[in-house]
């Protein structure tokens, strides 16, 4: 599957991908096995990474732990539900191969899964349940294919990828059935998405996979017309059988294609140890967060156990840990160890609950956010439903995370990785263009949250005449530059004189990229020399919208070079 949102965006996910998490082990099938074996099919090479999405409440008062996080991914009508989040800051700077194995791997595997899952718009059936008569429960991905078990509305889903509306999703078509499966085709994309993942359902399956191919070998080996990765293969037997189950498991054996893994874009930083050819993996990670303890164990076999594997295991799996232990037979090595998650940059924690949050007063929450630190500005919907209303943090902060609510039920939330909110943050909501209010919040480090302000969307209509007035038609020139490589040059827009515009935003309908100057307060001044810059195809089109006084409408146009 290509790259399916704007690079910078793709990257941003990836980069901030927290790990899922639960409390207690991943459940067995009845054979014995660890429930993800009865889905690796026989291959030359398997790359997976397996976890639970629900496990029990705790007690009859609280809702089934979500433990699946991703932020910024989906701006679908969202509720806080318990879970247990964990955040991935300094894991990277550990020199301790034994923790980054697991939670790099896991990043990229279960980032790139959940991109798949949400260009086919269902992404917030996984991450907000409540909200759906369906109930998912595990995700596997396994060579470029997602699998999500539970319990599913086959009418539900399939009215949710034949949905048209989404600013970043495929629009689907029910194609006709495969053992029992509903298999969907795409019919309509935005440009972002080149390659729309393949897409079947059934009452207890959702399957993504980047082509049929992908669909079908999945489906051909529950049927039992293709053999399964553990019955054919003894190496993965024992790894298997070493590692168990866990809060979160990966694994690498043989030689997986290359195109079945995660794009480039999705990568984790390097995990401090590569297998050498012909030595096959398996990890496993167990959480508690009431202690925040944080178990790992390894275990690798090869046909011929490379030197250097065997001497950065000895020196260096577990050093950041306690209860470390190690062990050497032949071609074949185990390692495990127990880690406090705040000695490696592992926050392990209860994330928010259906429970409400506690208040903060408007004093406190101003405390966190001072007067002055957002600006905001408005970009109408092109070609779509929903516009959308930017918050930007201009200060540094104390508060833990920003949340942006519109009236209109969709909302968003933002918490840095480390840290406080700073100026390098910017949130968005999707909002009505029929008309909208957006509230603000603050949330500081105990999870309390207080409002900062509310703002109404500009999205009445700027006549032709008050366009006119606020910015005529010679305040704004344009200048295109040729791209030093790709297909996206840059088309910058500068104000020649002074225009009495609040905000200007300028937008690609077939490129999901804006740029804007000035904010709705008017506390960010248009002057005469601002620029927009944006990438651009040089065939396209940009539109420049002006919001006046509560009203936003277009002022200019760029119809390519």
């Amino acid at each position: 599957m290509a790259d399916p949102l704007p690079r910078r965006r793709a990257l941003q996910i990836a980069a901030a991908a927290v790990v899922p998490a639960v409390a207690g082990c991943l459940g067995t099938e009845d054979d014995g096995q660890p429930w993800y074996t009865d889905w690796l099919p026989d291959s030359n090479g398997i790359l997976f990474a397996a976890v639970e999405l629900t496990v029990e409440p705790q007690s009859e008062n609280e809702p089934p732990l979500m433990p699946l996080v991703l932020p910024n991914i989906d701006d679908e009508d969202k509720k806080p539900s318990q879970r247990i989040d964990v955040e991935l800051s300094d894991v990277t700077d550990v020199g301790d191969p034994l923790v980054k194995i697991p939670f790099t791997t896991g990043a990229t595997n279960i980032a790139f899964a959940s991109v798949g899952l949400a260009v086919a718009n269902l992404f917030a059936v996984i991450d907000t349940p409540d909200k759906f008569d369906s109930d998912p429960s595990r995700l596997l991905f396994v060579n470029g294919t997602t699998i999500v078990t539970g319990k599913f509305d086959r009418a539900e889903l399939g009215d949710r990828l034949t949905d048209d509306s989404g600013l970043f999703t495929v629009a689907y078509e029910d194609s006709g059935k495969r053992r029992g499966y509903d298999r969907y085709t795409p019919t309509e994309r935005p440009d972002s998405v080149e390659n729309p993942p393949a897409v079947a359902i059934d009452d207890s399956t959702i399957l993504t996979a980047r082509d049929e191919e992908g669909l079908t070998r999945i489906i051909d080996t529950v049927a039992d017309d293709r053999p399964l990765a553990i019955d054919e293969s003894e190496t993965l037997t024992w790894l298997v059988e070493e590692i168990e189950t866990g809060d979160l498991v990966v694994g690498e054996i043989g030689t997986p294609p290359v195109e079945e893994r995660p794009e480039e874009g999705f990568t984790q930083t390097d995990q401090g140890f590569e297998p050498a050819a012909g030595e096959d993996t398996m990890a496993a990670v167990d959480l508690d967060p009431g202690t925040e303890a944080i178990e790992v164990r390894f275990a690798l076999a090869a046909d011929d156990l490379d030197d250097t594997t065997r001497e950065t295991v000895e020196t260096a799996f577990g050093t950041a840990g306690r209860e470390r232990s190690v062990e050497i037979n032949e071609n074949r090595l185990t390692a495990d160890a127990t880690y406090d998650g705040t000695d490696i940059g592992v926050g392990v924690s209860e994330g928010s609950s259906g429970r409400e949050r506690e208040q903060l007063s408007e004093s406190a929450a101003r405390e966190l956010v001072p007067e002055g630190g957002l600006e905001f500005w408005y970009v109408p919907p092109i070609d779509r439903e929903f516009g959308e209303f930017w918050v930007a943090v201009v200060v540094e902060t104390d508060a833990a995370a920003i949340r942006v609510e519109a009236n209109s039920g969709i909302y968003n939330e933002i918490r840095p990785r480390e840290g406080s909110v700073g100026p390098d943050i910017e949130i968005a909501a999707q909002v009505d263009p029929d008309g909208d209010e957006v509230t603000v919040f603050a949330v500081d480090d105990e999870d309390a949250i207080g409002e900062l302000t509310t703002e109404r969307v500009p999205t009445d209509e700027l006549s032709d005449r008050a366009a006119e007035q606020a910015v005529p038609t010679d305040a704004l020139s344009f200048a295109y530059e040729e791209p030093d490589t790709g297909e996206l040059g840059t088309l910058s827009v500068e104000v020649r004189r002074g225009i009495v515009a609040d905000a200007l935003v300028a937008e690609s309908p077939e490129k999901p990229f804006t740029d804007r100057i000035g904010s709705l307060d008017g506390r960010a001044r248009i002057n005469s020399g601002s620029r927009l810059r944006l990438p651009v195809d040089p065939s396209g089109e940009v539109v420049v919208f002006a919001t006046v006084d509560g009203a936003t409408g277009e002022v200019a146009r760029w119809d390519g070079t």
